[in-house]
């Protein structure tokens, strides 16, 4: 199940990025003649992207019946949370994350504490393929373990646990990336997580080792992962969503046959010269050199033949299935490209359509403002933990 996932979201950024790429890690690609000519996925991905990236969502926290000391404290949360997403670049992680909800179906959001830089909090996009839970536990959505395999530098893993610095410099890869491996020295690390029954009740966990050791064991307190989920479409079944490159692949397939069609044909229209038979032309008097002079028999010159290169229905059909590619997603062409309908010239017209168009994304909207509350909230417990284990550390 696992190697089958990851084969599709391979496919699916194949679809987006227009070539054979191996794996997500993004090497091995194709040659460029190899490539998607029209790719209807990544212009209706890319103009997601650009229509979110209009507007930076910003946190702000309410009291109920709150007195003065209440509301302040609001109010320096309010600054943290806005102080916290521009040191960590969350808006620009953030885009990246929903990039990858429309390719693969889910964006990924992980939110820590810089094991290099103990204090400091950060904001890192996470591949889809690095998270793995056990689909009977995850059938529902809500897994109670999950586990993230990823690769790490091996001096940056020896600096960090120096403790176990002997077993670092022998640890190998658990897993193969497509990548050739002498260009860089990677150590597979598997960070591991299990929520608790209950708050407060002391049995959760949270572990990180390689094939060889146990770099860090210890409780885990809070009743969720340090991960921010973003799904293009809500999974039905299980943890993964699903994205724009799966519901647009069948749609893709055609455009590529239409496009494929339209190119041997523009291929196959080369100009022929039509010469009556025993005209006594020389053929190879028929060069492209201005002024060249044709001697012939007879009263029918030479005639250049040229015949329609494309049909122009297959040049609609094309420019049809680009359309209905954005109004699958909820969008129209021109709401996506920020251009207004001919005719439409007052501004409450405008203003309806922009609204008829945002209703039908509301959901995604909804979505993507979400990610950054939870990534807000987590940045406020991680913060309260820092606090404490210094306080305790005195």
């Amino acid at each position: 199940k696992g190697s089958e996932a990851r084969t599709l979201n391979t496919h699916h950024l194949r679809l987006y990025s227009a070539s054979a790429a191996q794996a997500m890690y993004g090497g091995g690609y194709a040659a460029i003649k190899d490539r998607i000519a029209l790719n209807v996925i990544k212009s209706v991905t890319d103009s997601v992207v650009a229509r979110f990236a209009t507007e930076d969502p910003k946190i702000t926290v309410l009291t109920d019946d709150g007195d003065y000391f209440l509301q302040e404290k609001a109010k320096k949360l309010e600054k943290f949370a806005s102080g916290q997403f521009y040191e960590t670049g969350l808006y620009e992680t953030g885009l990246e994350v929903l990039r990858d909800a429309c390719i693969t179906g889910t964006g990924i959001l992980k939110i820590y504490e810089d094991p290099g830089n103990p204090g400091h909090i950060c904001a890192e996009r996470v591949f889809r393929d690095e998270l793995r839970a056990d689909p009977l536990d995850a059938l529902y959505g809500k897994p109670r373990s999950i586990y993230q395999t990823k690769e790490v530098p091996r001096e940056c893993l020896a600096e960090w646990y120096p403790k176990h610095a002997t077993k670092i410099v022998m640890a190998g890869r658990l897993q193969e990336t497509g990548i050739d491996e002498r260009l860089s020295d990677m150590v597979t690390v598997i960070e591991a997580w299990h929520l608790p029954t209950r708050k407060g009740a002391g049995d959760g966990m949270h572990c990180v080792c390689i094939d060889n050791a146990m770099l860090e064991s210890g409780p885990w307190k809070r009743d969720y992962f340090p991960f921010v989920f973003l799904h293009w479409g809500d999974p039905v079944v299980g943890m993964w969503g699903h994205g724009i490159a799966e519901n647009l692949s069948a749609l893709q397939t055609m455009v590529n046959k239409l496009a494929n069609v339209a190119h041997e044909s523009m291929n196959l229209n080369v100009p022929r010269i039509a010469i009556q038979r025993g005209s006594q032309i020389v053929k190879t008097h028929l060069v492209n050199v201005p002024w060249s002079v044709i001697e012939h028999t007879g009263p029918n010159a030479p005639q250049a033949l040229v015949w329609p290169s494309i049909d122009p229905l297959i040049l609609q059909e094309i420019r049809t299935l680009f359309a209905e590619g954005y109004e699958l997603e909820g969008m129209s062409m021109l709401w996506a490209q920020a251009v207004k309908p001919a005719g439409l010239d007052s501004k409450p017209a405008q203003d309806t359509f922009n609204d008829t168009q945002s209703g039908r994304f509301m959901d995604k909207i909804k979505g993507y403002q979400r990610m950054y509350k939870d990534a807000a909230v987590q940045m406020f417990d991680l913060a309260a933990e820092i606090d404490e284990r210094k306080e305790k550390a005195g």
